[in-house]
Protein backbone atom coordinates (compact mmCIF):
# COMPACT_ATOMS: atom_id res chain seq x y z
CA UNK A 1 0.00 0.00 0.00
CA UNK A 2 1.60 2.67 -1.10
CA UNK A 3 1.62 6.53 0.68
CA UNK A 4 0.73 4.91 4.12
CA UNK A 5 3.49 5.02 7.65
CA UNK A 6 4.39 1.88 9.17
CA UNK A 7 2.26 2.26 11.61
CA UNK A 8 -0.91 2.59 9.30
CA UNK A 9 0.14 -0.79 7.36
CA UNK A 10 1.23 -2.76 11.29
CA UNK A 11 -2.63 -1.26 12.14
CA UNK A 12 -4.16 -2.74 8.97
CA UNK A 13 -2.42 -6.09 9.16
CA UNK A 14 -3.59 -6.50 13.13
CA UNK A 15 -7.22 -5.85 12.08
CA UNK A 16 -6.97 -8.07 8.90
CA UNK A 17 -5.55 -10.27 11.74
CA UNK A 18 -7.83 -9.97 14.16
CA UNK A 19 -10.99 -10.17 11.61
CA UNK A 20 -9.77 -13.26 10.39
CA UNK A 21 -9.78 -15.31 14.00
CA UNK A 22 -13.54 -14.92 13.61
CA UNK A 23 -13.34 -16.04 9.58
CA UNK A 24 -15.00 -12.31 8.36
CA UNK A 25 -17.50 -12.25 11.46
CA UNK A 26 -19.15 -10.10 13.90
CA UNK A 27 -17.82 -11.68 17.07
CA UNK A 28 -21.25 -11.30 18.87
CA UNK A 29 -23.65 -11.60 15.50
CA UNK A 30 -21.95 -13.36 12.84
CA UNK A 31 -22.36 -11.13 10.46
CA UNK A 32 -20.03 -10.74 7.70
CA UNK A 33 -17.64 -7.60 8.18
CA UNK A 34 -15.57 -5.62 5.35
CA UNK A 35 -12.01 -4.34 6.79
CA UNK A 36 -11.79 -0.98 5.72
CA UNK A 37 -9.09 -0.12 2.41
CA UNK A 38 -9.85 -4.03 1.72
CA UNK A 39 -11.57 -4.41 -1.84
CA UNK A 40 -14.74 -5.96 -1.91
CA UNK A 41 -15.32 -9.23 -4.11
CA UNK A 42 -17.09 -8.30 -7.06
CA UNK A 43 -19.90 -11.13 -6.28
CA UNK A 44 -20.88 -9.76 -2.65
CA UNK A 45 -23.94 -7.40 -3.05
CA UNK A 46 -24.52 -6.21 0.39
CA UNK A 47 -27.52 -3.87 1.36
CA UNK A 48 -25.23 -2.34 3.66
CA UNK A 49 -21.63 -2.20 4.54
CA UNK A 50 -20.83 -3.82 7.50
CA UNK A 51 -18.00 -1.92 8.58
CA UNK A 52 -15.41 -3.56 11.06
CA UNK A 53 -14.57 -1.97 14.44
CA UNK A 54 -12.11 -3.41 17.36
CA UNK A 55 -14.14 -3.99 20.27
CA UNK A 56 -12.53 -4.62 23.91
CA UNK A 57 -14.29 -7.87 25.46
CA UNK A 58 -13.94 -6.06 28.57
CA UNK A 59 -14.03 -2.25 28.49
CA UNK A 60 -11.07 -0.09 28.93
CA UNK A 61 -13.44 1.82 31.28
CA UNK A 62 -14.18 -1.57 33.09
CA UNK A 63 -9.84 -2.05 34.00
CA UNK A 64 -10.11 -4.02 30.26
CA UNK A 65 -6.43 -4.41 28.75
CA UNK A 66 -5.24 -2.85 25.17
CA UNK A 67 -3.83 -6.49 24.66
CA UNK A 68 -4.58 -7.98 21.50
CA UNK A 69 -6.23 -10.92 23.46
CA UNK A 70 -8.73 -8.69 24.22
CA UNK A 71 -9.79 -7.38 21.23
CA UNK A 72 -12.68 -8.98 19.32
CA UNK A 73 -14.25 -7.92 15.64
CA UNK A 74 -17.77 -6.16 15.84
CA UNK A 75 -20.21 -4.46 13.66
CA UNK A 76 -21.03 -0.87 14.20
CA UNK A 77 -24.14 -1.82 15.76
CA UNK A 78 -23.05 -4.72 18.51
CA UNK A 79 -20.02 -2.64 19.66
CA UNK A 80 -22.67 0.73 19.62
CA UNK A 81 -24.91 -1.75 21.83
CA UNK A 82 -22.31 -3.28 24.26
CA UNK A 83 -20.89 -0.17 24.57
CA UNK A 84 -19.19 -0.42 28.44
CA UNK A 85 -20.67 -3.76 28.94
CA UNK A 86 -19.08 -6.47 30.41
CA UNK A 87 -19.13 -10.10 27.83
CA UNK A 88 -21.10 -11.46 30.69
CA UNK A 89 -23.50 -8.40 31.11
CA UNK A 90 -23.90 -7.76 26.87
CA UNK A 91 -24.92 -11.55 26.78
CA UNK A 92 -27.67 -11.04 29.61
CA UNK A 93 -28.41 -7.93 27.11
CA UNK A 94 -29.26 -9.43 24.08
CA UNK A 95 -30.49 -12.57 25.85
CA UNK A 96 -33.69 -10.05 26.80
CA UNK A 97 -34.08 -8.40 23.82
CA UNK A 98 -34.28 -11.76 21.98
CA UNK A 99 -35.71 -13.67 24.59
CA UNK A 100 -32.60 -16.41 23.99
CA UNK A 101 -30.25 -17.19 26.78
CA UNK A 102 -27.54 -19.02 25.09
CA UNK A 103 -24.12 -18.97 26.15
CA UNK A 104 -22.36 -18.25 23.61
CA UNK A 105 -21.65 -15.21 20.65
CA UNK A 106 -21.47 -16.02 17.20
CA UNK A 107 -18.02 -16.78 17.11
CA UNK A 108 -17.57 -17.15 20.52
CA UNK A 109 -16.08 -20.70 21.56
CA UNK A 110 -18.84 -23.34 23.50
CA UNK A 111 -18.26 -23.49 26.54
CA UNK A 112 -18.95 -26.89 28.00
CA UNK A 113 -22.01 -26.83 30.72
CA UNK A 114 -20.23 -27.51 34.22
CA UNK A 115 -21.02 -31.09 35.94
CA UNK A 116 -23.04 -29.79 38.60
CA UNK A 117 -24.93 -27.57 36.47
CA UNK A 118 -26.34 -30.90 35.06
CA UNK A 119 -27.12 -32.73 37.87
CA UNK A 120 -29.00 -29.90 39.37
CA UNK A 121 -31.05 -29.66 35.93
CA UNK A 122 -31.75 -33.27 36.15
CA UNK A 123 -34.58 -35.13 38.20
CA UNK A 124 -33.05 -38.05 38.78
CA UNK A 125 -30.05 -36.49 40.57
CA UNK A 126 -31.07 -33.46 42.01
CA UNK A 127 -31.97 -34.94 45.40
CA UNK A 128 -28.67 -36.73 45.72
CA UNK A 129 -26.94 -33.50 44.72
CA UNK A 130 -29.04 -31.35 46.76
CA UNK A 131 -28.48 -33.87 49.90
CA UNK A 132 -25.17 -34.41 49.24
CA UNK A 133 -24.43 -30.46 49.43
CA UNK A 134 -26.76 -29.54 52.27
CA UNK A 135 -27.19 -32.87 54.67
CA UNK A 136 -30.07 -31.11 56.48
CA UNK A 137 -32.57 -31.57 53.46
CA UNK A 138 -32.63 -35.45 53.33
CA UNK A 139 -36.07 -34.39 55.26
CA UNK A 140 -37.60 -33.67 51.75
CA UNK A 141 -36.42 -37.14 49.94
CA UNK A 142 -36.74 -39.87 53.10
CA UNK A 143 -35.08 -42.62 52.53
CA UNK A 144 -35.08 -41.74 48.40
CA UNK A 145 -31.10 -40.94 48.40
CA UNK A 146 -28.29 -40.92 50.77
CA UNK A 147 -25.33 -38.56 50.65
CA UNK A 148 -22.74 -41.29 50.26
CA UNK A 149 -24.57 -42.34 47.05
CA UNK A 150 -23.13 -39.75 45.04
Amino acid sequence: MRGQSASALAKALQRKELLRTTGGRCFYCGIPLHCDGEPLNRDWIMLRLNHMTIDHKTPAKREGTDMPDNYVPACRLCNHQKHSLTLDEYRLFVGLRKANFSDVFACEPIRIPKRDWLFVHSYKFEPALVIHNFPASAIRWPGKVSPSSI
